[in-house]
């Protein structure tokens, strides 16, 4: 176009042309975004529901919950209400029956995934228009019309319009052929592209026709020599980085907005989830407070009857104990013997003890006689048990090397006679250890030796040794319940006859057990199983023994 009005008007038409482009653009990507957000939203309530389906029929309250309210849900007023609070460009979108921006926003076409997360590199198409139309507006304002002897700046103008007319028409052929809607708005930025691609032919640079000159003035600056030198080298410097400044705020604009509303989304539904957690927790302690008290019904019913006791006993695996050169008292003879793991300062040791020794070893006698052998088992790091981390009786070491010392100075007597006093005063020598040499004398050991011994290696080793063979009782076992179950891990811990007792606090329990054979080498003497009709009947206490008769 050699017109200089035509020009005029087709480089303003050009400037408008982009302006609008841009402008159907930037609202194409808000719908574009806006359609991820309602897919996120939609994705996140369905899990919800999901989540919260319950196999049985739920409480009004969690089907309250678990049921969110549908959006097209609600009167005819409702869905008219939010007809009128649909923009312009909503409106246009679905004019048609078979139109809709947002499902053409939502296809694969509606993006432009970069790299192998396609969620954090997905470029909106409709932001690469945007950035299109503005660098084309930006060029038209800055550079404008280009002198006819430096047309070569408007050839990056052309290629770009080009370009952008191929990829308008490539997109047009797509939606019309593979995409089951069509987005009307599309259609008219690319209808743009091409008017702005005319227009962008109709501004190649021409010659001018020569207006009428006047006389010729040395000193005078002729327009025509400024117009044969536009665009100045330095608007061609500060063009690019114009239009590059102008798309990077639009694009941090824009997808600052975007992130910020799915991050409000994942705020509410990270809310959502802590309270869903916080109620399914207070559900779940509050079964497990059921449970609980449950079990330990469960437990104390089992635990509280001696029968129970005794057929645990019963089926327990027998375990080797090494008793030589260790503490005792009963007939060498007896039918069976009785291995106990104590703490000289653990208060139930003290209590138990006092029981069995007052209870139980008298009715040894009617059966067959009773062998009671003492082990240590103190539960205190002061080096004298390598299994326990906690020091719950400070003093059970020391009072340890106190009765080892009496038995390697005066024997078996020497030691059941600490034994009881170590026990019947524990309130007196736990705060003041110096009492052990007080009971000495008083069982008329030679004290020069009693001190030698309780300060020995020789005694800390023996206590070791037993702490060590009562821990590691059971490790020939194979099922991993059964070691645990027999492993002395606290005190008392009783062994009958290589049998560990679970709680032998019951009269009825040990009457069943003292009147059972001695056991065998062979190992079906031993299982319950190979007793004899006669030799069963033999185990069960009378009527007068179950009420606690001795």
């Amino acid at each position: 176009m050699r017109s200089p009005v035509g020009r005029w008007i087709v480089w303003i038409l050009g400037i408008l042309l982009s302006l609008a482009g841009a402008w159907i653009s930037y609202g194409l990507t808000l719908e574009h975004f806006d359609a991820k957000v309602k897919r996120f939203q939609q994705t996140v309530d369905e899990a919800r529901v999901a989540a919260t389906q319950p196999t049985t029929q739920p409480d009004t309250e969690d089907q309250a919950e678990a049921a969110p309210p549908s959006p097209t849900s609600g009167s005819p007023d409702n869905a008219q209400h939010a007809e009128q609070e649909k923009g312009f460009l909503e409106q246009v979108c679905e004019a048609f029956e078979t139109s809709s921006c947002e499902e053409v926003a939502l296809s694969k076409w509606g993006e432009i995934k970069l790299g192998s997360q396609a969620e954090a590199s997905a470029i909106p198409t409709a932001l690469l228009g945007m950035f299109y139309f503005l660098a084309v507006a930006w060029w038209l304002v800055l550079i404008g019309q280009v002198s006819p002897s430096r047309w070569w700046a408007h050839l990056p103008l052309v290629l770009v319009a080009a370009i952008g007319l191929a990829i308008s028409i490539f997109l047009d052929v797509i939606m019309f052929s593979q995409l089951e809607f069509w987005c009307p708005w599309c259609l008219v930025t690319h209808i743009l592209s091409l008017l702005l691609f005319v227009c962008v032919l109709l501004l190649w640079p021409r010659k001018l026709p020569e207006a009428p000159t006047a006389p010729e003035s040395s000193s005078a600056i002729h327009v025509s020599e400024l117009v044969n030198e536009w665009p100045h080298w330095w608007m061609l410097s500060v063009t690019p980085v114009v239009i590059l400044l102008t798309l990077a705020l639009a694009h941090l604009y824009l997808w600052r907005g975007y992130e910020n509303r799915m991050v409000e989304i994942r705020i509410k539904m990270d809310q959502e989830t802590i309270r869903r957690a916080a109620k399914s927790l207070e559900r779940y302690e509050a079964d497990l407070a059921r449970n609980k008290k449950g079990y330990q019904n469960l437990k104390q019913r089992y635990e509280g009857s001696w029968q129970h006791m005794f057929t645990a006993w019963q089926i327990a695996p027998r375990v080797d104990i090494p008793i030589e050169n260790r503490p005792s008292f009963g007939p060498p003879d007896a039918r069976h013997t009785v291995v106990i793991f104590s703490d000289f300062a653990c208060p139930a040791c003290r209590r138990y003890e006092k029981w069995f020794y007052d209870t139980i070893v008298p009715l040894g006698d009617r059966y067959g006689g009773l062998k009671v052998v003492f082990k240590h088992w103190p539960i205190c790091t002061d080096g004298c048990n390598p299994r326990v981390f906690y020091n719950l009786h400070p003093q059970a070491c020391a009072s340890a090397r106190a009765a080892e010392a009496a038995f390697v100075v005066g024997g078996d007597d020497a030691f059941w006679k600490m034994h009881g006093l170590l026990f019947e005063h524990d309130t007196d020598w736990l705060p003041n250890p110096a009492k052990f040499m007080e009971y000495a004398q008083q069982i008329g050991l030679d004290m020069n030796a009693f001190v030698a011994a309780m300060d020995s290696e020789e005694v800390l080793e023996r206590i070791k040794r037993d702490a060590e063979e009562g821990f590691n009782l059971g490790r020939d076992q194979a099922n991993a319940t059964e070691r645990k179950y027999i492993q002395v891990n606290s005190t008392p811990s009783l062994f009958v006859d290589g049998k560990r007792l679970p709680n032998p606090g019951f009269v009825n329990t040990w009457k069943a057990i003292l009147r059972m054979p001695a056991p065998k080498p062979t190992p079906s003497a031993s299982d319950p199983a190979s007793l004899s009709e006669d030799e069963a009947m033999a185990t069960q206490p009378s009527e007068s023994e179950q009420l606690g008769e001795p």
